[in-house]
């Protein structure tokens, strides 16, 4: 491992540099916490199609694709194009806009569970508000996640994200449960289910280890959610590309 660290530090000093750098001036030295690791992360000048380039000027294989969201890969032309096109037409006003609309209207032809759609600017924010949602229609407050499972920067979802780094009073209102464990989802339920506003999961877990869930699973974890009136909320920020109706479509059990 030291051997392999020392070549990683030999071909990338400028990347250590700016790392140094960002420290100076960003807080913890990155804007993105899931992208840092020890001795420091690659520092990027540019990407194109399945590669990306250092500013050490070397060229690494992308297998990340920015955790799925660049399923065209980096520069890909047509978007490119498309988004030099909208810059030119400028890009945000305090108005409503057509493209929007399209968008929607296509997500909701192609996802059977959508009825609507309302666009955010992060994961964070989407899970936020499904969970205001649930909160408001069912008039509860906690929620149920798998443990190790990633939603964003919310409280509720950070102490399931790290157990053990909160203290009790952070974790009043999250329960936690072992993912693909459908007995300890019910096991929740039936104990804490008139608490619980919303189950909220990751179809394929991502940063608790890129495990799938079994269609079994999701199925019986919907029965329960129900069973106990709560909400069933799907986090497909990574999973949603696995089919062009996201993983809910590809295993056949549909969220709330």
């Amino acid at each position: 491992m030291k051997s392999i660290q020392a070549t990683y530090e030999k071909n990338t000093p400028k990347s250590a540099a700016a790392q140094r750098r960002a420290h100076g001036a960003v807080l913890g030295g990155n804007s993105r916490g899931a992208a840092y690791h020890a001795p420091y992360p690659l520092t990027i000048e540019h990407g194109d199609g399945a590669r990306i380039v250092d500013i050490d000027g070397r060229e690494y294989l992308d297998l990340i694709n920015n955790y799925t969201s660049l399923v065209h890969g980096h520069a890909y032309p047509p978007i490119v194009e498309a988004a030099r096109r909208q810059v030119g037409l400028g890009t945000a006003w305090t108005a409503n806009n057509v493209w929007q609309t399209e968008l929607a209207e296509a997500l909701i032809e192609r996802v059977g569970s959508f009825d609507s759609v309302r666009f955010t600017n992060s994961g964070t924010e989407a899970g936020m508000l499904a969970l205001q949602i649930a909160r408001t229609i069912t008039g509860r407050t906690n929620v149920l996640m798998a443990r190790y499972g990633y939603h964003g920067s919310l409280m509720e979802f950070e102490v399931g994200s790290f157990p053990g780094l909160y203290d009790d009073h952070a974790q009043d209102r999250t329960h936690l449960a072992t993912f693909n464990d459908a007995d300890d989802f019910e096991a929740v339920l039936a104990e804490h289910g008139s608490e619980i506003a919303a189950v909220v999961i990751e179809p394929v877990m991502g940063g608790g280890g890129v495990v799938s869930a079994t269609p079994e699973f999701l199925a019986r974890v919907r029965d329960a959610t129900h069973a106990a009136g709560a909400l069933l909320v799907f986090d497909e920020v990574i999973a949603f590309r696995l089919a062009t109706g996201g993983a809910q479509a590809l295993m056949g059990v549909e969220p709330d």
